[in-house]
């Protein structure tokens, strides 16, 4: 069936996964570095209050930066929406209640 040959696009290499994950991970490790320097909160937006606890909600990036994350994982994300229109469309979920 087409769901259970698009789950192997996705798990397996030719979806770009390692690529895009390989990516993700290199700039979840600069985030880390740059939580160390006195002006961090010029790369994040945070909300609350020294009573109710500040928390990250959205972690700023360069355009650039952007771009060459999408551009890692521009395949793997195509292949992730080509499986989830298989699964809609398998005869599996079709007989759903």
């Amino acid at each position: 069936e087409v769901a259970v040959e698009s789950f192997g696009a996705v798990l397996g290499g030719a979806g770009g996964q390692r690529r895009c994950f390989g990516e993700l991970l290199t700039y979840a490790a600069g985030m880390m570095c740059f939580a160390c320097r006195p002006e961090w909160f010029h790369y994040a937006v945070v909300v609350g209050n020294e009573l109710s606890m500040e928390r990250v909600v959205r972690v700023r990036m360069d355009r650039t930066v952007c771009l060459q994350i999408w551009d890692a994982c521009r395949d793997f994300g195509a292949a992730a929406a080509r499986l989830t229109a298989a699964i809609r469309d398998s005869a599996v979920a079709r007989r759903a209640p």
